[in-house]
């Protein structure tokens, strides 16, 4: 979730990505040709639109974010890119699924601020079901070697293993990652895995509505795969819909009016273009063609009088995905203490 207190800028080097994760759009809209620009950033483009950011100044604490929907490890320049960003004053940050044989002794050197892990188990079949072509052998080695190389170099990065919590990869697999991490000296993070992107979860809730009418388009329809995804979610897309209506009924004009996404968070693709928002994928879904061409409070306003943005809304997707996350019983079943480590054992047999 995007603090008030800091911007984010993701600047996207790589369109795409080495896995084909069922609850991503690189994994679950790959028939969708005309989506995205799938391409490496050129560095040229790169450095203008960081020393872009730079003379604009939206935040002091102003963090450059060089992925969204790629994986960041692709591009040979990462290291060059995280010092440029390091270099200009702003906070770096990378996510990767660590399945690449990337230059990792480089990319450490460069000294990012923050480096996320994508990871969802810890034994190769729990693990590969949902991060699909995925290998955790390759991705524990390379943990190892990220704490070897910031050790190395004195780096100062924060670690962050980013564990998405499914249905079935949150007791042993859970508790196992969680060792790995603890060892390594890495903060573990579980969150509740979600389908994305918006696109998606709009068109599950729209169909669920109105029972499948045919008159909704059928360009982002839910397939066969997308529901067995679903059903291993914790967070189903449809009834966190209801639950937000629910509870938001008498303040949904205030509510439905105001997004952290969209407020603290500006989402550039690798051709320079800046989309409707980072959860979006749909190429259709941008506001300018270059991020260069508009100053920042022209691009924003964009953002706020598109009519996606206000039908994302309407449904509760800018608020509803932290809803379960933020519940007593789900904060204490991904908790750190025995009592969570029970809960977890117990919901395990019921689920």
């Amino acid at each position: 979730m995007m603090q008030k207190d800091k911007y984010q800028y993701s600047v996207e080097i790589a369109g795409s990505c080495n896995l084909r994760c069922p609850s991503c759009p690189v994994g679950n809209m790959r028939d969708k040709k005309e989506e995205r620009p799938t391409q490496l950033i050129e560095s040229d483009l790169f450095y203008k639109i960081i020393d872009k950011i730079v003379e604009e100044s939206i935040n002091k604490n102003c963090f450059v974010s060089v992925f969204d929907w790629g994986e960041p490890t692709l591009h040979p320049e990462l290291p060059k890119f995280i010092s440029y960003i390091n270099q200009k004053g702003l906070k770096s940050r990378i996510s990767s699924n660590l399945n690449h044989e990337a230059d990792f002794r480089s990319i450490i050197k460069s000294n990012p601020t923050e480096f996320q892990i994508s990871i969802s188990g810890f034994s190769s079949d729990i693990y590969s079901t949902t991060h699909a072509r995925g290998n955790i052998f390759k991705v524990k080695s390379h943990m190892y070697k990220l704490r070897q190389y910031a050790n190395q170099f004195k780096s100062n990065t924060e670690f962050h293993v980013c564990y998405h919590v499914y249905k079935h990869n949150f007791s042993e697999d859970f508790e196992n990652m969680k060792k790995l991490s603890k060892e390594l000296n890495f903060k573990f993070i579980p969150i509740l895995a979600k389908l994305m992107p918006i696109e998606k979860n709009l068109a599950y809730i729209m169909n669920k509505k109105v029972d499948g009418n045919k008159s909704i388009s059928q360009k982002n329809t839910i397939n066969e795969e997308d529901k067995k995804l679903i059903d291993l979610l914790f967070v189903d897309p449809y009834e966190e819909y209801k639950n937000w209506k629910k509870q938001t009924a008498s303040k949904r004009n205030n509510l439905t009016s105001y997004c952290t996404k969209r407020e603290y968070k500006t989402p550039i693709r690798v051709d320079g273009s800046v989309g409707l928002c980072c959860a979006v994928y749909n190429t259709k879904l941008k506001v300018v063609n270059n991020f260069l061409d508009l100053p920042h409070n022209e691009i924003h306003e964009l953002r706020k009088k598109n009519d996606y943005c206000g039908t994302c809304m309407e449904h509760g997707l800018h608020d509803n995905w932290k809803m379960k996350q933020s519940q007593f019983f789900y904060k204490n079943l991904l908790g750190n203490n025995f009592i969570s480590k029970i809960q977890r054992k117990i919901f395990k047999k019921i689920v």
